[in-house]
């Protein structure tokens, strides 16, 4: 089967169309390896947030365990007697007045004599009590108050605003309840718990028990059971943290104007800080959680999504399609809480962004170029479509049997090789036109034959006549006239 030819505009066309798709095929192949090198640094970038975070919050954590740590090694030193009350209010003072953060600081005294058929420690009767240094309001400058129960009733010594450690005087608070009975010193005197510290979720404080739940502070706390130099116990301290501290986390930038969105959440999607002032928390379940007043659509979805999964790992990333809009969310595991995960969303145009701009930028080049090509391609085009037309057209000349001989200009040189030839073909038939009668010529040429020996048959007529000097006059007189004369003789 023939294939059809093409003319030169189509190849044209055609090539031009295969240069553009290269050209849109590289540029796509640049833009999107620079888009995800951009986003593996992205990803790098949020994973730097989260540690971030996770040692803020891992700080603040440890401020409490730091607290109980100072207690009992200066218990077990004897720096501080557990039975002397002042000196015991002076340690809590001090870890409380050197920690903004802190709540509280508790310390419950008992004597353990044994374990009963639950693993609940049995207490000897005498020595229960229970000291606690607190602050009276939600700031780090608020007050510090110390409450002390003992045989029954509390007393709580009001000191002023940055008063001392022995400012204020003690006011009594009437009947109180066995501080030993409470479930934080029952679990941390546990046989099972072995005497590692026990980390609580977000809770209420115990010491706002009695005010409504608009003004009760919330806090996270952790209890550890107190042995002496023998290894008796003689004692639970608490730490308890403002859970304002860990709020905080949702105001840390990454940069400046960050777009990024941080937060932290449980493993049920349930988040742990505030995203703003006017979010409220919420007793869900067992379970203090904030109820947010507006959650943006990114960290809902994010919250909603598989990436809290508990076969995730430590450290999950993934993407988000929000109206449209792509997001990108990173979550990681915050060691020691109580399966807490710190959140990171960002848009992926907060990265990309830039290079947006630069894909404007190479589409625009790509069109210039392939504008140039375009307009520098079709002159050309037109002036090889004029040389081929000189070429055509001195060929149909030459079909129609004119020899007469034309002028050769172009610009190219393969046309004016080709319109010189032709030029030389002319030539050389005009010469055998000398030698050969020139409609001969014409018809071998018209015909595409050879020369060739041979003739044809045709129809002859011989003049014979004596005229004196016919055959000189007979060179110069025109056919016709020359017979008009004969016909009259």
């Amino acid at each position: 089967m023939r294939l059809p030819r093409v003319t030169l505009l189509g190849a044209f066309v055609a090539a031009l169309a295969l240069m553009a798709v290269l050209l849109g095929a590289l540029a796509a192949v640049v833009l999107e390896g620079s888009r995800r090198s951009i986003l593996t640094s992205a990803e790098k970038l949020r994973d730097a947030a989260a540690r971030r975070v996770e040692a803020q919050v891992r700080a603040q954590l440890d401020g409490a365990s730091t607290a109980i740590a100072d207690l009992e090694r200066e218990i077990e030193l004897g720096v501080v007697p557990p039975h002397d009350l002042p000196g015991v209010e002076a340690a809590l003072f001090r870890e409380v007045v050197r920690n903004p953060s802190l709540a509280e600081v508790t310390f419950i005294h008992a004597h353990r004599t044994g374990y009963d058929a639950g693993g609940n420690p049995t207490l000897a009767p005498a020595g229960r009590w229970q000291l606690s240094v607190f602050r009276s309001g939600i700031h780090g400058d608020a007050a510090v108050l110390t409450r002390r129960i003992a045989s029954g009733t509390s007393e709580v010594r009001q000191r002023p605003m940055g008063g001392g450690l022995e400012d204020g005087a003690w006011i009594s608070e009437g009947q109180a309840a066995d501080p030993t009975r409470h479930l934080t010193f029952m679990s941390a005197a546990s046989r099972d718990v072995g005497g590692q510290p026990i980390w609580t979720d977000l809770a209420w404080s115990q010491l706002d028990q009695m005010l409504p739940a608009d003004r009760r502070r919330v806090v996270v706390s952790v209890q550890k059971a107190v042995e002496n130099g023998k290894g008796r116990l003689i004692g639970v301290v608490r730490a308890a943290l403002l859970a304002s501290a860990i709020d905080s986390v949702s105001a840390l930038q990454v940069g400046k104007d960050d777009p990024h969105r941080i937060f932290i959440t449980d493993a049920d999607g349930r988040l742990i800080t505030r995203l703003s002032p006017q979010d409220r928390l919420t007793l869900v379940g067992d379970d203090l959680r904030i109820a947010p007043e507006g959650l943006p659509p990114a960290i809902s979805l994010a919250l909603r999504g598989p990436l809290l999964d508990e076969k995730q790992g430590v450290e999950r990333t993934g993407e988000l399609q929000v109206d449209g809009e792509r997001w990108l969310a990173t979550f990681r595991a915050l060691a020691g809480s109580q399966d807490w995960f710190v959140g990171v969303v960002v848009p992926e145009s907060a990265y990309t962004r830039e290079l947006r701009a630069v894909r404007v930028r190479l589409l625009m080049a790509c069109a210039v170029i392939i504008g140039l090509v375009l307009l520098g391609g079709g002159l050309g085009l037109f002036a090889l479509r004029r040389g081929l037309g000189r070429i055509g057209g001195g060929a149909a000349r030459m079909r129609m049997l004119d020899f007469a001989a034309s002028p050769v200009k172009t610009p190219f040189r393969d046309i004016h090789a080709v319109l010189s030839g032709l030029e030389q073909a002319k030539t050389a038939l005009r010469g055998m036109g000398k030698y050969a009668p020139l409609d001969l010529v014409r018809e071998l040429y018209a015909q595409n034959r050879e020369p060739a020996l041979g003739g044809e048959m045709r129809e002859l007529s011989i003049l014979f006549t004596d005229l004196e000097g016919f055959t000189s006059l007979s060179e110069h007189v025109p056919p016709d006239e020359l017979a008009r004369s004969l016909g009259l003789y």
